[in-house]
């Protein structure tokens, strides 16, 4: 989010130079709004736990029944699970 406020705040100051008085002011009314909405959600982010990335191993062999057993080693080495 904040790098397409930054991309968008890039476009605004180019074209201010260029001229383009329109298209700069409307890019930096994105760039602005898209700052605001990273502020906000920032801090929201933050504060949530961050997810649990690395599975157990043997938990596709416990929770996906049906599947062959080399079929699941080959999953488990290749994703880490």
């Amino acid at each position: 989010m904040l790098s397409w406020a930054l991309a968008f705040f890039i476009v605004a100051i180019i074209a201010a130079v260029f001229g383009f008085t329109g298209i700069a002011a409307g890019a930096a009314e994105i760039a602005k709004i898209l700052f605001v909405v990273f502020v906000v959600l920032f801090p929201v982010a933050c504060r949530r736990p961050a997810a649990q990335t690395v599975a157990k191993p043997g938990f596709l062999r416990a929770h996906v029944p049906g599947i062959r057993a080399r079929a699941l080693q080959i999953l488990e080495h290749r994703f880490h699970i």
